[in-house]
């Protein structure tokens, strides 16, 4: 359903799923990524950052780097969201990556979409969305680097479809 009432603030919203906040489909807190510093790629764990992240959303394959630190409560799960929080804020990045560890940077905080409430690839096509860009710069504090924290995206609010009704 493409109709506008569902994107106009305070219009009627015509759908047949809740809308419920990016927080309320989280599995616990989303969480902040690693200080870690990057090192040359030891061909086992990779180091994600924003700059490895491209503005669709997808992860950059070349000159890939490690962290200096190993930090497994760090380790992206497949189906993890991460959201840029400075600078480039509101990037996007689903990990569907099936072999391999992936640690995540510090500038990324990750959201762990629990699957029985909405699908992960579901929730990043809404963040590759206008109705998410609107958001962002309504969220956005502006300084020298742009900023949006956890419990601002937390708040993000939209109708997530539930999986038992995608089958």
């Amino acid at each position: 359903n493409l109709s506008g009432e569902r994107y106009r603030e305070g219009g009627e919203r015509s759908s047949h799923f809740p809308w419920v906040t990016l927080g309320d489909i989280s599995l616990g807190k989303p969480q902040y990524g690693s200080g870690a510093s990057k090192v040359n790629y030891d061909g086992t764990t990779r180091y994600i950052r924003i700059t490895d992240l491209t503005d669709r959303g997808e992860l950059k394959k070349t000159d890939p780097v490690s962290p200096s630190t190993i930090e497994e409560d760090c380790f992206l799960k497949f189906g993890d969201l991460l959201i840029a929080r400075s600078g480039s804020v509101g990037r996007t990045y689903l990990h569907q990556e099936t072999s391999g560890s992936f640690q995540y940077a510090g500038y990324l905080i990750r959201f762990r979409i629990d699957p029985e409430k909405a699908l992960p690839a579901f929730v990043f096509q809404i963040t590759q969305s206008p109705h998410w860009d609107e958001w962002i710069i309504s969220q956005s504090k502006t300084g020298t680097i742009s900023n949006i924290n956890a419990q601002q995206y937390s708040s993000f609010l939209r109708s997530f479809r539930q999986k038992k009704m995608c089958r």
